[in-house]
């Protein structure tokens, strides 16, 4: 995969040779590496997606920020599509409760983390002809929001400019659609926005269409197009837009209710999955599905208890979210239930 030099970070491994810099293939880049690309006027690389990094979550996480402050449009589709082999080949994604009481939280990092996992868990437990395409869903989740980055007035001028005729054929399912909107930004067109610009490169109709629909309700009634999605359930866009949604609404809500509440995240956590589970806004299945890839309190984590007892945490009930299995540091359970006893927090 051919890579901007700009995007570059630590960790990444050579997929070719260059020559004017002596460096192999199967090379690891380091800080140093990189600044003498950047120094040798190098402008692509190309770069390997199937080797890992140390921390596949961390690596992601400095590629989002890149593509975030990224001005160029075009340069930042083509991170997205290196972003979406990354993801799509990782096995070391995973969920992990204390980047919302980091400060370097990104809701962007954690939306496509929690969509490639929910699809890979959807697709082992779903019939074949009802499945999700990975990338597609990656790079759905990666682009869903591009839309509210199109605050540019040079960026609203091309889509006027290539799109305004589109924008009839929209008026037809949008009533109330301002024809106006590439004239002054409205976020909540974001889906709209988004949608041309998927539209603009040529992604599949899956993408375009879960783009566009990320934000509608399982029975119509929202903002944008009103299609309920559960009369698309047999398209592949609406299994993919109900992931987004689902993924976008758990860490916006996770976020503002565990960074605000630190005394006891872990608790509090399972009560908004709770919330979030009975909520008509999502689909009830792919909630409980991703209930059984969040593990809040983790195999091994040291844990305090309402009796003053420290525990550890031996087995985790997806079901149970403030329940887990708990042993005392002599290995002997603790029934927490029989005894009415509560996780106060983890313990250092």
């Amino acid at each position: 995969m051919n890579l901007s030099v700009k995007y570059l970070i630590a960790g990444m491994e050579l997929a070719e040779d260059i020559e004017n810099v002596n460096l192999l293939s199967g090379e690891i880049l380091d800080d140093k590496l990189i600044t003498t690309l950047k120094e040798s006027k190098v402008d692509y690389v190309k770069i390997k997606t199937d080797s890992e990094f140390d921390t596949i979550n961390e690596s992601i996480r400095n590629l989002i920020k890149s593509f975030i402050e990224g001005d160029n449009i075009d340069e930042m589709h083509d991170l997205a599509i290196f972003i979406t082999e990354l993801v799509s080949k990782s096995n070391e994604l995973r969920f992990n409760l204390d980047i919302y009481l980091k400060e370097d939280y990104n809701h962007l990092v954690n939306t496509i983390i929690l969509s490639s996992l929910l699809a890979k868990k959807y697709n082992e437990i779903t019939e074949k002809e009802l499945q999700v395409d990975l990338e597609n869903t990656i790079y759905a989740a990666i682009l869903q929001d591009i839309g509210r980055r199109a605050k540019k007035s040079e960026t609203l001028s091309f889509l006027k400019e290539n799109y305004s005729n589109d924008l009839v054929e929209f008026k037809r399912l949008i009533p109330n659609l301002d024809l106006g909107i590439f004239d002054n930004y409205d976020s909540k067109y974001h889906p709209l926005y988004g949608y041309f610009f998927c539209k603009y490169y040529k992604t599949s109709d899956d993408v375009k269409m879960a783009v566009l629909l990320h934000h509608e309700k399982e029975s119509g009634g929202n903002s944008l197009i009103n299609t309920p999605l559960h009369e698309k359930e047999n398209e592949a866009y609406a299994r993919i837009a109900r992931i987004l949604k689902l993924t976008d609404l758990f860490d916006i809500i996770i976020r503002n209710n565990v960074i605000n509440n630190p005394t006891n995240p872990y608790t509090n956590l399972g009560r908004q999955i709770d919330t979030i589970v009975a909520s008509s806004f999502v689909n009830a299945r792919l909630t409980n599905i991703l209930k059984t890839i969040v593990p809040i309190y983790q195999v091994g984590m040291k844990v305090l208890l309402s009796d003053g007892t420290i525990g550890l945490v031996s087995e985790n009930n997806a079901n149970e979210y403030n329940n887990p299995t708990v042993v005392d540091l002599k290995g002997k359970e603790i029934d927490l239930k029989e005894e009415n006893i509560i996780i106060i927090k983890q313990a250092n």
